[in-house]
């Protein structure tokens, strides 16, 4: 099991704003693809990673890049990142987590994800896209050496390309190193729901039944699903406000 969790809690204390809807819906991609990379047994790699998806989100708020077809039409052409045709620059511009950009690194995503990107760009910025796209990246850009020297100009300029936003992707790490203060203290917000849930989940019959231990792992996830689809929820893995409810007003009629 991962050594460290990702809530929507320390989401919004590295972004320094109230929980939303993104955040919520990135908690479980998070947690599945950083520890499938080993990203989430390693305190800098996790801290560096997620400033820097903070900062490419503007604070977790967005995952494509804003501006309209005029603006993005100073990147077409641009030979660095493979836009070829006219149209380019908006048709592959910022999206996902980390804010893949141009034709040259969707044709790298997509390969890496097995998913087309380049007839279906937009599917970059759906939450699940994002993330696997993000850490296939980091994976492959080798950026884990730099992250574990806590080098945040060498990170930033491996997913930049330079420099730009570096104040603030700085604040943003320091941040996250408040979430997650030393190797051994994961997010016990986080921990503490997720093992409220695996219990919740045993009471309700998961099948196989769950060990309690804090971490959003797949079997956590699909027992979420399972009660989802049994109660007409979505689907997606993901205890929300609405799927917490459904749980707690299943709990109430076993104990009536």
């Amino acid at each position: 099991m991962p050594h460290f969790t990702i809530g929507a809690a320390s989401l919004a204390a590295i972004a320094l704003r109230p929980a939303n809807a993104l955040m919520h819906a990135l908690v479980e991609p998070l947690n599945r693809y950083l520890y499938e990379a080993g990203i989430l047994d390693d305190r800098l790699q996790l801290v560096h990673f997620l400033a820097q998806g903070c900062h490419e989100t503007a604070r977790f708020r967005t995952l494509v890049e804003d501006g309209d077809p005029e603006y993005f039409e100073r990147y077409d052409g641009r030979k660095d990142l493979g836009n070829t045709e006219p149209g380019d620059g908006w048709r592959f511009r910022g999206r996902g987590f980390l804010q893949t950009t141009g034709r040259f690194n969707y044709a790298r995503a997509s390969k890496s994800s097995g998913i087309d990107l380049l007839h279906n760009p937009d599917l970059a910025a759906e939450p699940d896209t994002a993330v696997e796209i993000a850490v296939a990246y980091w994976v492959t850009r080798h950026i884990a050496a730099a992250a574990q020297r806590d080098d945040v100009v060498a990170v930033t300029r491996l997913i930049n390309g330079g420099e730009n936003g570096l104040a603030d992707r700085k604040a943003a790490l320091a941040r996250a190193k408040a979430v997650w203060t030393d190797s051994s203290r994961p997010d016990r917000l986080a921990v503490d729901r997720i093992a409220a849930l695996q219990r919740a989940l045993n009471r309700l019959g998961a099948d196989p039944q769950l060990k309690v231990d804090g971490h959003a792992g797949p079997l956590t996830a699909a027992a979420v699903r399972k009660f989802q689809t049994l109660r007409r929820l979505v689907a997606d893995g993901i205890a929300g406000p609405k799927t917490w409810a459904a749980i707690e007003d299943a709990i109430a009629q076993l104990d009536a």
